[in-house]
């Protein structure tokens, strides 16, 4: 931190909405609490406590971040901090009880299978400050997805945080209103310093989600893919080919796919061909995939494509699978659609999932396809070494065992997925845990003594997408700016926030508005490069340890391990092929209108 020129005073934290009110003036009512050096939870103005408190939980999958050097301090095996911890009730976290305020704002639910990414947070912001927490007091707000793409910042006496993180598709509007600061000074100057340019290491469209009018706005943090899960099993029972790239099935485009989805349906009962979530934004990707393998645009030109008349073709693929009930239904759909969910498969081992085990894990029983956001942690199956041929030991890592005499299949599995591994080798209650790299490894020892269960021999798969194209989208993070009239201005740092003055005209700022607003930015700048840095371990841990797991969007992390193993192909291939909604066109400003409006599910 920069104090050269003395810490500048608090800063007056009011205006937003009524949440992000209670949220921001926490430090009001802390003023005489003792400095922690650890995160407390608040909810609204109830103090929750620190890490240990009650209502902490470990987060799952947390043992497998990586140890920090400021873990090793603490000298314990598990550590319980705010990095591998969370607390479901939280509205935001609180580090230190310093003058200068850093906040940061967080749109991701804080629950366990998404709270890697505020954990990883915590950790990021703990690193960066944790010398220095008698100085600064670090807030981060689980400011949901409304707030942190529509909630009022940067004007008046409105919140300004230091960084947001928000969708690609809210990004355009905070251009629009002139909240996102423009990075390019910043990405010039890293460059200079460096030799390196930071938008090397972006995926190739991230032009298309992150940058405004030829200007970055924001840097990548989190993608967002959409994949197609499939139930081997219950193709093989239809005597249908499997969809590449697992089988031979000779063609394999939408009409085709829509015709396998309701053929399951037929069979296995209404609505279990196909699931996808029940959002109507997950209506709008999957159709805009159609769209665009039959070479339609969103917007051409400046018109919009839904009103192409080759978008018709597309329409009636959907209306073929609603009216024929080969979708699970979701919300808003006409009474007059409506139906009662599955009934039992032939051989009454495969069964829909209902409405009310929606929230529920069931891959098992799901026998159609599922359009996904991500890898999530798949049943194992038994491995037969007279299927699968058999590989060298050596390609597999042991990573634990039980070896009592009780130990059950389930509790191998969980141990499994706490490890991070992929093969279970199971004896007469004993079981070593392995990370094997392909799926020929995982059936070396499968004999008559040992049973080898594996994600490699699962029966669920992923197939590419149908057509050209998968649905990208992603997650970044932004420093914020003031869009309104009467701002005061830098020569070297541009718009700053906005005084009360009311004033039209701009004018120079004084030299405790240009500190406080450059400090502001210059922190912004230094989490934004903590958060992206490959060498760290947030970016690529906020990813992959979600239920749903992801690339990080670096190129030079996918290309090396663990991305080479065989369980991550599925996101390698799609990743390939991944393009936004709107691509080619830039992101539209009107882009989270259109799905909140839902004129594509009206249409269908």
């Amino acid at each position: 931190l920069r104090f050269d020129r003395g810490p500048p005073p608090p800063r007056q934290l009011m205006g937003g909405t009524a949440r992000l009110l209670s949220a921001v003036c926490w430090w009001c009512t802390l003023a005489l609490a003792p400095a922690r050096d650890d995160w407390v939870a608040w909810r609204d103005d109830e103090e929750l406590g620190p890490p240990g408190s009650h209502g902490w939980a470990e987060l799952p999958g947390s043992q497998q971040f990586r140890r920090m050097d400021w873990e090793d301090e603490q000298e314990v095996d598990r550590p319980r901090n705010g990095y591998r911890f969370h607390h479901p009730r939280a509205t935001h976290y609180k580090l230190g009880d310093g003058p200068q305020k850093i906040e940061v704002w967080q749109p991701v639910p804080d629950s366990a299978s998404d709270g890697a990414v505020g954990a990883n947070f915590r950790g990021a912001l703990y690193s960066l400050y944790r010398w220095n927490l008698s100085n600064v007091t670090v807030l981060l707000v689980n400011a949901g997805w409304g707030d942190a793409g529509n909630a009022t910042i940067c004007r008046g006496d409105a919140p300004c945080p230091n960084v947001i993180l928000l969708h690609d598709t809210q990004l355009p509007l905070r251009v629009a209103s002139k909240n996102a600061l423009r990075l390019d000074e910043r990405l010039d100057g890293y460059l200079k310093e460096n030799m390196r340019r930071l938008q090397d290491d972006f995926p190739n469209l991230a032009h298309y989600q992150y940058n405004h009018n030829w200007s970055w706005r924001a840097m990548p943090l989190l993608t967002d893919l959409r994949l197609l899960r499939f139930n081997k099993t219950a193709l093989e029972a239809l005597g249908e080919p499997l969809p590449p790239p697992h089988g031979d099935r000779p063609s394999w485009t939408w009409d085709d796919f829509a015709s396998l989805v309701c053929n399951i349906s037929r069979t296995y009962g209404a609505g279990t061909g196909l699931n996808v979530m029940p959002q109507w934004n997950e209506d709008f990707k999957l159709s805009m995939l159609m769209a665009q393998n039959r070479g339609l645009y969103l917007l051409k030109k400046g018109k919009c494509g839904l009103r192409d008349p080759g978008f018709e073709k597309v329409l009636a693929l959907w209306k073929r699978m609603v009216h024929g009930q080969c979708m699970r239904p979701g919300p808003w759909v006409p009474e007059s659609l409506s139906f009662e969910m599955g009934g039992s498969s032939p051989d009454g081992t495969l069964r829909a999932t209902s409405a009310e085990e929606k929230n529920l894990s069931a891959h098992e029983t799901w026998p159609g396809f599922a359009f996904v956001s991500g890898i999530e942690d798949s049943p194992v199956g038994r491995c037969g070494a007279d299927v699968l041929p058999a590989g060298s030991r050596a390609d597999c890592d042991w990573l634990d065992s039980l070896n009592g005499s009780s130990a059950t299949l389930p509790e191998c599995e969980r141990l499994m997925r706490e490890m991070d591994g992929d093969t279970v080798n199971f004896r007469s209650g004993k079981c070593e845990v392995l990370r094997c790299s392909k799926r020929s490894f995982a059936s070396e020892r499968a004999s008559e003594d040992w049973e080898v269960h594996s994600i490699y021999c699962s029966e669920i798969l992923y197939a590419d997408m149908p057509g050209n194209y998968t649905f990208l989208g992603g997650w970044g993070v932004m420093i914020p700016r003031s869009g309104e009239d009467g701002a005061c201005w830098s020569a070297d740092s541009g718009i700053v926030r906005a005084t009360a003055t009311g004033t039209a005209d701009s004018r120079e700022c004084d030299d405790e508005e240009r500190m406080r607003e450059e400090l502001r930015i210059d922190e912004g700048w230094r989490i934004m490069l903590e958060l992206t840095d490959g060498a760290k371990p947030w970016i690529l841990q906020m990813n992959t340890r979600r239920s749903a797991k992801s690339l990080p969007p670096l190129v030079s992390l996918i290309e090396k391990p663990p991305f080479l193993e065989e369980r991550w192909q599925p996101l390698i291939r799609e990743a390939r092929r991944a393009i936004p909604s709107q691509y080619p066109a830039n992101p539209l400003v009107e882009h989270d209108r259109i799905w909140e409006e839902k004129p594509l599910r009206h249409m269908l």
